[in-house]
């Protein structure tokens, strides 16, 4: 079951089963989808993406089976990957068109030193490369990088993410890069908030994708939809669309999850 359709007007969610979901407050947290060079890239069945746990699941089956591997983006998520495919043995080939790892996140020292470390662990790091073509040989997948081409068991694809924004859109809310809130999390319109990536920061003008962000913008904004002091809203109809799973198995988190049960 999804959403399908915001009735502002009415204050109403339609969902895909016909139902009609009424709310004083809502939040839109419809988050992204993993970004792909190519509609071919999405076709073929050795090409992976990292945005759920299926789809770690997935890659896991095939790391065991793989002798080669190659990661499209040189960012946090490619040399997680990479990492990891090291360590289970895995010959490792990352491609980036910029010049240098992370470079959006992180200074040219920094990046170097990530190179280093990654070079160390026997990646073989081909940054500033041309664009990237996809073929198939025999069922494996085939890149095609400045005339040269290359076989590998499996691809990974991290290139970022394409924001899930029609339901906001087709509302009529405000957007640009994501959904533009204020420093609450409030949208053009003041009974929806939006948080997590479509949610784009009021100062930055960005979508900030980070565990730390995500974490901190959530608290933020859930106090500002429940603030009682806020005239003509004191009754509340809270529902969910579809389920999430939040585990506390890291100490730190059990810590915290405690700490607030006595508050």
């Amino acid at each position: 079951m999804r959403a399908t359709q915001i009735d502002r007007a009415a204050k109403r969610v339609h969902l895909s089963n016909g139902e009609l979901l009424s709310y004083n407050i809502l939040l839109i947290a419809t988050g992204g989808r993993a970004r792909l060079p190519g509609e071919a890239w999405g076709k073929h069945p050795q090409v992976y993406t990292l945005r759920h746990w299926q789809d770690a699941q997935r890659l896991k089956t095939r790391l065991a089976q793989s002798n080669t591997l190659a990661i499209v983006g040189g960012g946090w998520i490619g040399l997680e990957i990479a990492a990891s495919a090291r360590k289970s043995g895995v010959a490792v080939t990352l491609f980036e068109q910029q010049p240098a790892l992370c470079m959006r996140s992180v200074s040219g020292e920094v990046s170097r030193q990530l190179e280093r470390i990654h070079r160390e662990q026997g990646v073989d790091i081909r940054t500033g490369c041309g664009a990237l073509e996809l073929d198939d040989h025999h069922g494996l997948p085939v890149i095609h990088c400045d005339g040269k081409r290359e076989t590998f068991d499996a691809v990974v694809v991290g290139i970022g993410v394409d924001l899930n924004l029609e339901l906001a859109r087709d509302a009529g809310l405000n957007t640009d890069r994501g959904i533009v809130v204020d420093a609450q999390g409030r949208t053009s319109d003041p009974g929806i908030f939006a948080a997590g990536d479509v949610a784009q920061h009021h100062h930055y003008g960005l979508c900030i994708q980070s565990w730390a962000f995500a974490q901190n913008q959530a608290v933020a904004t859930a106090k500002a939809m429940l603030n009682p002091r806020r005239a003509g809203l004191r009754r509340r109809a809270v529902a969910v669309v579809g389920s999430i799973s939040a585990q506390h198995s890291d100490p730190r988190h059990s810590a915290a999850w405690r700490q607030n049960r006595r508050s």
